[in-house]
């Protein structure tokens, strides 16, 4: 399918370009043991720039992209926070950025392998139409908007679902971390259960925590971990 899109490529002088282009649809799992699928074409409606786009820009300014492109490409459209419009469908959607076949995309292992949609070997959506795994789009409830129009002060704050994501996910690795690490110790401190202790060693982790860049995701990692531990 051709259409616009703006993308990154290994080079020096212009590792951000923006013209007509070619888009794949290949078949890719959401994850280990499902059906693979072709993607369903989607309108593009809102996306955000973030610091993984502009890590990703130097990258090509380095020349070391290429690990990152789709297979066959020498390049990557970006883009992997924002809604979309599914017209098969008539709804809006928020897509849904990493699969692949692996359990859980965020904790793969050696045997398995994972794509992030505008990150790593999947093209994204600052593009005039794309494709997207149809098990990947999260549809936006029709309480809060209609079948062709979104409004556009949600639109804006739900391009912030990806680091609301990651900041969620950040928050659950931090738990997990901490009762594997600790919950031998509270146990033998409290002479508890392997269960209380557990709870206590989750507890414990968020007693001395830094954040380290206060950029939008760790802004939200912060607000996760005041909301959860007081």
């Amino acid at each position: 399918m051709k259409t616009n899109a703006t993308y990154f490529q290994n080079s020096k002088d212009k590792p951000l370009c923006y013209g007509e282009i070619d888009i794949i649809n290949p078949k890719r799992k959401r994850l280990r043991g499902e059906t693979e699928k072709e993607g369903i074409e989607v309108v593009p409606v809102l996306c955000g720039f973030c610091g993984t786009d502009l890590e990703l820009m130097r990258m090509g300014q380095r020349g070391v992209l290429a690990p990152k492109f789709p297979s066959g490409e020498e390049r990557l459209i970006n883009g992997h926070e924002g809604i979309v419009y599914v017209p098969s469908e008539h709804h809006f959607a928020i897509p849904l950025i990493r699969g692949g076949d692996s359990w859980d995309p965020t904790r793969y292992t050696e045997d398995e392998t994972y794509f992030e949609y505008g990150c790593d070997k999947a093209d994204g959506i600052f593009c005039d139409k794309a494709y997207i795994h149809p098990d990947m789009l999260l549809p936006i409830p029709s309480a809060c908007a209609s079948a062709d129009k979104l409004p556009l002060s949600l639109a804006k704050k739900l391009v912030f679902s990806d680091p609301y994501a990651c900041a969620v996910f950040q928050h659950e690795r931090m738990c997990d971390l901490g009762v594997a690490q600790n919950f031998r110790v509270e146990k033998a401190k409290r002479k508890c259960s392997d269960i209380d202790a557990m709870a206590y060693a989750r507890e414990s982790t968020f007693e001395r925590t830094v954040v380290f860049g206060l950029g939008t995701t760790g802004l939200f990692i912060g607000d996760q971990i005041r909301r959860h531990h007081k």
